[in-house]
């Protein structure tokens, strides 16, 4: 059976939409399989995990983040440390040279395992999590920016206002002993 009657029968459409049983994969040679092509002209959903090197759309990438559909909420522990376990790095990939910029699936995987998935011995990692781990580093980068300042401006003035003055004074008590 040839590919395309071998897609094309397990495909089904109800009411204008697409619904495929099982994998798709786009033309690939024997010796890249990760060189797939796929287009779709409108909406795709996924209900599973989508493998891309690379992914390029002209609108956002939506996830699914309605809170009703979550539980189990805890606060992210140890953002500092992990802040300074995870590299961001440039670098360049090896099956067509293209230039990027990103984090080895290997180091994020050591801190957030759930975020690294293995398929066929490549890595593959969910970069669209790390935002919210991103989002609570700053916020603790700016409490602690915002304590720093606290402290410095309650240390600053007082004791300005005391150099001052004791300046001040020994400025005066040195000026009238040279001239008295």
């Amino acid at each position: 059976m040839d590919p395309y009657t071998r897609l094309t029968s397990r495909l089904s459409t109800t009411s204008g939409a697409l619904a495929l049983n099982g994998n798709i994969r786009g033309v690939t040679s024997a010796s890249d399989s990760y060189n797939s092509t796929l287009f779709v002209n409108g909406d795709a959903a996924v209900n599973g995990v989508l493998h891309a090197s690379t992914l390029k759309s002209s609108n956002p990438v939506l996830v699914v983040s309605d809170q009703r559909l979550k539980y189990a909420f805890t606060d992210l522990p140890n953002v500092r440390s992990t802040l300074q376990a995870i590299k961001g790095t440039a670098f360049k990939y090896r099956s067509n040279h293209a230039r990027s910029i990103g984090f080895k699936a290997q180091e994020v995987e050591a801190c957030f395992p759930e975020l690294v998935v293995e398929r066929q011995g490549v890595k593959f990692l969910a970069y669209a999590p790390l935002v919210a781990f991103l989002w609570e580093a700053v916020k603790d980068a700016h409490q602690r920016i915002d304590s720093l300042e606290d402290r410095t401006t309650q240390k600053r003035r007082p004791e300005c206002c005391d150099i001052r003055a004791i300046l001040f004074a020994k400025g005066t008590q040195l000026f009238k002993q040279a001239y008295v």
